[in-house]
Order: C-alpha cells, then sequence, then structure tokens
C-alpha cells in the first residue's frame, strides 16, 4: 500500500513538473513575442522595419526573428544593413537579460532573417565561451552564404568612422552619455530602461543640444566601435 502511495506521489509530482514546464515555455513564447515588437516599434528599428515574427525553439535553445523590413532599408548601404541586424539581435539579447530569468540571455542563440528585392539576409549572433552577454558576436550571410563575422564589420567601420571630421564631437556625446549612465545606475548595477533612459537622454539635450533622434543616429553610426 505505501509503495502505491508513493509512486502514485512521484507520478503526480512529475505532472506537475511537466505543466509547471510548459506553462513557463508558453510565457517564454509571448515575452520575447512582446520584447520584439517593443523593439521594431523603438526609434531605432521603426523607420526600417515593419513588423517582426519570433520562433523560441526550447530544445535548440535559440530564438528566430523574421523582419519584415521596408524600403528605408532597402536604401541602406550594405554595411548599415548589417549594423542594424547585429543591433537588433544585441538589444534583443539586452532586454532578455533584464526581463526574463528563464531563458539565459548569455546561452541563447539568436537568429535574424530579412529578405529584400534582391537579397535575403541573415544574421547568427552568439556569446562566445565564457564571455558576458555583452560581448555576443554575429556571424552574416547574404544569400546563404557566408559574408563576413561582426569583428570584420567592425573594422571596416572603423576605417571609414575614421575619416570623419564630426567623429571626436560624437564620441564626446557617448562618453559623456555613458557617464550620466554609471553616475545614476552604478555602472549598470541598477540600470532600469523606462526610468533612466529619459534621465540621460535629457542630460545629452541640454549639454549638447541633440535630438533623441539625432542621439540614435549617432550610436548606431559608432555602437560597433565602442569595444574596439
Amino acid at each position: 500500500m505505501k509503495l502505491k502511495i508513493s509512486l502514485l506521489f512521484i507520478l503526480l509530482s512529475l505532472v506537475l513538473v511537466i505543466v509547471i514546464y510548459i506553462f513557463n515555455k508558453g510565457k517564454d513564447i509571448k515575452n520575447v513575442d512582446n520584447i520584439t515588437n517593443r523593439l521594431t516599434k523603438s526609434i531605432s528599428f521603426e523607420e526600417y522595419i515593419n513588423s517582426a515574427k519570433s520562433v523560441y525553439k526550447f530544445k535548440e535553445n535559440t530564438i528566430h526573428i523574421n523582419l519584415e523590413s521596408n524600403g528605408s532599408f532597402e536604401n541602406l548601404d550594405l554595411n548599415e544593413k548589417l549594423i542594424l541586424l547585429e543591433y537588433f539581435a544585441k538589444q534583443l539579447r539586452y532586454f532578455i537579460h533584464i526581463g526574463m530569468d528563464t531563458i539565459s540571455s548569455q546561452n541563447v542563440k539568436i537568429t535574424i532573417e530579412t529578405i529584400t528585392k534582391n537579397n535575403e539576409f541573415q544574421v547568427m549572433n552568439e556569446v562566445p565561451y565564457k564571455k558576458a552577454y555583452e560581448a555576443s558576436e554575429s556571424t552574416f550571410f547574404i544569400n546563404g552564404k557566408y559574408n563576413k563575422t561582426s569583428r570584420l564589420l567592425r573594422m571596416a567601420i572603423h576605417n571609414e568612422i575614421a575619416k570623419d571630421p564630426n567623429s571626436a564631437h560624437e564620441l564626446e556625446i557617448i562618453d559623456y552619455a555613458k557617464y550620466i549612465y554609471n553616475l545614476i545606475t552604478s555602472n549598470g548595477k541598477y540600470y532600469d530602461y523606462e526610468r533612466d533612459t529619459p534621465i540621460i537622454l535629457d542630460a545629452i539635450q541640454e549639454k549638447y543640444g541633440v535630438t533623441l533622434e539625432e542621439f540614435d543616429e549617432i550610436y548606431m553610426k559608432h555602437y560597433l566601435n565602442l569595444d574596439l
């Protein structure tokens, strides 16, 4: 009798674990969808992306994003397209890190695809072994063929930016943004996106007179080179 009760208890426990697992995975899918939709509507991406569909594959621990890009994306040069796609992957990974406990921002793989009139672009974003989530690296494919890595892209952008006479002033603005960020968040330890971002942007605007749109453009231009 005791054996039957023990077996029944074990069986019920296993069923409960499975139910909780399925419930959490359902929440994961919904949360990834919410983050993806927020990103497409953000100032960095709304001009270039009409919509996005996300799929979270549990077994492969992979998030796949299919972006519907538009004519503005089509008009970007190749490196600008790749920068935008990697930035989307990095932003997605960041929001997973601060908003989701059940998906590891360090271990999850992110793939992004978008199709233009002439080409199909794919980005595979992963975090190198024993690296922090911020150190994720991407590999770019065009029409299924390898194009370059984010490290090679950084080198190409770095050489272009070095010729720009406005770079020093733009980097000064970014350095000031980082200073305010570290000051009010204890070097990122207590960062809250919705609370702290307006404070940082207001400080930048007051000191340098740049708009939110102008700062976003400056950051997009330089972010790949910030860790060189």
